[in-house]
């Protein structure tokens, strides 16, 4: 996480290129929205009582349980996605629409959702509801969950799209009236929906994506966003 905190502020700078990233988590962990706060008794449940590694994201939002899930964040200058760059809601779905069709190449059909955005919701866990912002299955079923923050310079999106079940219920971590994640992108190619997703979201931001090592600059700025995160 430390890295897309590093990347939003190092675009804006033009320290950084445009950059695209899909990573998994390497241990099961909880993402809090930029403003979302968690009481000393909840953040001791969650980090000495089940285990969890909890970081703050850059983008807004409620919190999401991550170890089952890939994600992907875009970071880029204001600019770099022309007239929608200029709209919160059209950058949205420049981003979210490439997520939908790499998920309709593997036979799942997604569609927006339908809630106005209105920042943290009621319930902690980001996945009981689907905005506009985010995509669903056609059951209703939230596929993906997208949360953005931007300054006169960049932005980054942050998305989160369940791919197999979470070692940990939801229920567990957020209490009553959770998500549930079902799992059923589980029985696709882990690496054909990460190459469907770079090909889509090349064609949506009209670039070519290399892949590439970390730069020096990044990582300090990196760390530099560990060693400043304020508490949670």
């Amino acid at each position: 996480m430390a890295l897309d905190h590093a990347l939003y502020r190092l675009v804006g700078d033009r320290s950084s290129p445009p950059t695209v990233r899909i990573y998994e988590w390497n241990r099961p962990s909880v993402s809090l929205g930029r403003h979302q706060r968690l009481s000393g008794q909840e953040f001791d449940r969650l980090r000495t009582g089940l285990g969890l590694t909890i970081v703050r994201r850059p983008t807004g939002g409620s919190g999401v349980l991550h170890g089952g899930d890939l994600t992907i964040s875009v970071a880029c200058p204001i600019d770099a996605l022309g007239i929608a760059g200029q709209s919160v809601l059209m950058s949205h779905q420049v981003i979210m629409s490439a997520i939908s069709d790499a998920l309709a190449d593997h036979g799942h059909v997604t569609r927006t959702g339908s809630k106005k955005a209105v920042g943290i919701t009621a319930h902690p866990d980001c996945f009981t509801e689907a905005t506009r912002c985010d995509l669903v299955y056609q059951d209703g079923l939230k596929a993906a969950g997208g949360a953005q923050a931007r300054n006169r310079r960049a932005m980054i999106e942050q998305v989160s799209i369940p791919y197999q079940r979470h070692p940990l219920p939801p229920v567990q971590v957020f209490g009553e009236g959770s998500a549930t994640y079902d799992g059923r992108l589980a029985s696709l190619s882990k690496n054909g929906i990460i190459q469907a997703l770079i090909m889509r979201l090349a064609e949506r931001l009209d670039s070519v994506l290399e892949p590439g090592p970390w730069s020096e600059g990044e990582r300090s700025a990196a760390q530099s966003s560990v060693d400043s995160v304020e508490e949670l």
